[in-house]
This record gives C-alpha cells, structure tokens and sequence, in this order.
C-alpha cells in the first residue's frame, strides 16, 4: 500500500515569508495550439520540499552530489503530537519546543533507521495564521543530539525547523558551531560604533536643499540615510567642528542618530539569531549530511511509534524506552529533480507499507 505525503501545489498556496509565490501561466493551449504547455514560478522551499546543505553552506553538497539511497530506504515515524496537541490547548501565542528529552525514549529507532519523520500533527493548523508562526519547534540542542545518529534524513509536517518566533542567544551555541565567532565579530563591531557615537559629536550643516547633513571621516555632506548596516552606520562617525547649527536640521540628525545607537546598543544586548538557521546548519553541516524533508502530510496513515502514557517523562524512566518493531517500518520514496544549484526543491514523497 502507498500513502502520498506530498502537499498540493496550487495558486494562491501560502508560503514561507519572504519566499516567491507559486504563479502558473499558459504558454500554449490545446484550443490554439493542438497542446498545452506552462511555465511555472516556484520557490525551492515550496510545500513539501527537501533541503540540500547548499541552503545553508556555500560550499554545500547539491542533490546530485549525493547516491540516490539518501532519498529512499527504509524509514519509521516517531509521533509526538498527543502531547502537543495538549499543549497547544493550553497554550496561546506560543510554540512548543522540541527538546531532547522528548526525543532519547525514541533512541533505538534513531538507531536502526536512517530516515525519521516526526509526527506533530502540525498538519492540520494549514493556512491558519499560526502555520508558519507558531508551528512546534527544534532547540540546537535537539539537533546536535540527533546529529549524533547515523541517520540521513529528518522529515517534518512544519515548515521548518524552528518558528520564527524561537531566538536562540549567542551563549547558548555550541562551542564548535559555525555561527558562534561570526555572532560575536558582528557584536563587536557594533560596540564599537556604538561607542563612537557615545563619545563623538556630530558635524551639522545644511545642504542647498535645507535638508540636513553630516560630514564624517572620507566624505563630506551626505544627506542621511535610514539603513542600519554597517556601511551605513559607518556614514554616522563623524569627526567633531563646531559650527552654527539650524535647529531643525540639528533635531532631524539628533533623532537619526538617537535611532541608529538605539539599533546599535539593542542589537548588542540582544545577540541572537534564529533557532531555525543554527538548527539547519547542525544538521546539514554534519558529514555525512542529514537532509530535511519538511512540509510532510498524512503522517497518521502510517504505522508509529509513540509512548503510550505521553512523553512528559524522560528516557531515564526504564518503562518509557520505546524498543524497536521492524514491523513498524515502511519504505519512504521522496526523489527531487536534478536542478542545478539547488538550495531546495519541491518533491513527491511517498510511503510503501508492506
């Protein structure tokens, strides 16, 4: 028996923020033409999708680095979604944190299957506001304990790895994480212009137009610009002049500049990047990589396994210890296209029960 996995692709689908909606378009039809062709739009992260550790690494594998046998072979579900079921009823505006201790009961399995899809039943909130927002999320812890198993592929009914409301702070990242020095340099740079914007006095004057400007250290009468990179921070070190200064043009720039120490200090206090980044690279960055299948469906059509009395207790519990069942097993199928480049791609991914 086969259960397709695979989520619908149709206009006017949602998609994960930022990514290109789907757009289907007639290039040749049957009642001009004698056939019908189209041309599709569509982001490599569209609705069930697979991601390659190029996503995340510019020297990343693609999907035809890699032998076919990351994308079939025998697989198993590990359900949790009795109790994030329960939770999302008592909770609101929240998002449910994957946590290891959720996950070492299901040891055996990470064991001796190397392709797991965790059931949450996330699934069923499709197209609600929440879908993208608030769906059940990994720690980096979780996914540095998973990447200790020889698996090869991870799927998932969310979207991804970890809400978009899920921070993960600088401290809390492993030492050997990819991430950890660049978070760092990027928070001592900010210190530092945070700092000379603290203890130096900017230049004002004003351009023919009336609109105010600053002259810092390699260029004169810049008018001001609102973006907050670091090149344009840059344009906010200013060498100190006394000069005659027009009240309004001296608020405009006192205000901008108020606002650019705001960003700077702000940004120190709370250095942070996504859980879902820091997850995705722990997982994809292992070698050999593990893949991630997510955007799955019909999870509850396949065999499971599950503990039976929730999973509020932890693997230390001897009766919570899930053995492993051959029986419990399937053969999963998801093949994506062999595109150049692929960072991701939308695929067809299908269960065999024997």
């Amino acid at each position: 028996m086969f259960v397709d996995l695979t989520r619908k692709i149709e206009s006017g689908m949602p998609v994960y923020p930022g990514d290109p909606l789907f757009q289907s378009r007639i290039v040749a039809d049957h009642s001009f033409d004698g056939f019908r062709c189209s041309c599709w739009t569509i982001g490599s992260h569209l609705g069930t999708h697979i991601d390659s550790p190029f996503h995340q690494f510019i020297d990343g594998e693609i999907f035809d680095d890699l032998s076919l046998d990351f994308f079939a072979g025998k697989a198993a579900v590990i359900d949790l979604s009795q109790d994030i079921d329960i939770f999302y009823r008592k909770n609101i505006q929240k998002s449910f944190h994957i946590e290891p201790e959720l996950l070492e009961p299901f040891e055996k399995i990470f064991e001796n299957v190397s392709r797991i899809l965790i059931r949450t039943g996330w699934d069923r909130y499709w197209k609600s506001s929440d879908f993208y927002r608030l769906f059940p999320s990994f720690l980096p812890e979780t996914a540095e304990w998973i990447a200790d198993f020889p698996i090869k592929l991870l799927g998932l009914e969310t979207p991804s790895l970890a809400a978009l409301s899920i921070d993960v702070s600088v401290d809390s990242l492993s030492v050997d994480s990819p991430l950890k020095e660049e978070v760092k340099d990027r928070s001592k740079r900010l210190q530092l212009k945070l700092n000379h914007l603290k203890n130096n006095s900017l230049n004002f004057g004003l351009n023919e137009d009336e609109s105010p400007k600053i002259e810092t250290n390699d260029k004169r009468n810049k008018k001001c610009n609102i973006e907050t990179n670091d090149s344009q921070v840059d344009k906010y070190l200013a060498k100190p002049k006394d000069l005659d200064l027009n009240l309004s043009a001296e608020r405009a720039l006192s205000d901008e500049t108020t606002r650019i120490a705001d960003f700077c200090e702000e940004t120190i206090n709370e250095v942070q990047l996504h859980a879902d980044q820091e997850c995705h690279r722990i997982l994809l960055g292992r070698r050999p990589p593990i893949l991630l299948l997510e955007g799955l469906v019909h999870l509850e059509q396949l065999p499971a396994f599950k503990l039976s009395n929730g999973i509020e207790k932890k693997a230390s519990d001897c009766q919570n210890v899930i053995s492993f069942d051959e029986s419990k097993t399937f053969v999963l199928y998801c093949f994506p296209l062999n595109i150049e480049n692929a960072d991701g791609c939308p695929v067809r991914a299908v269960a065999e029960i024997k």
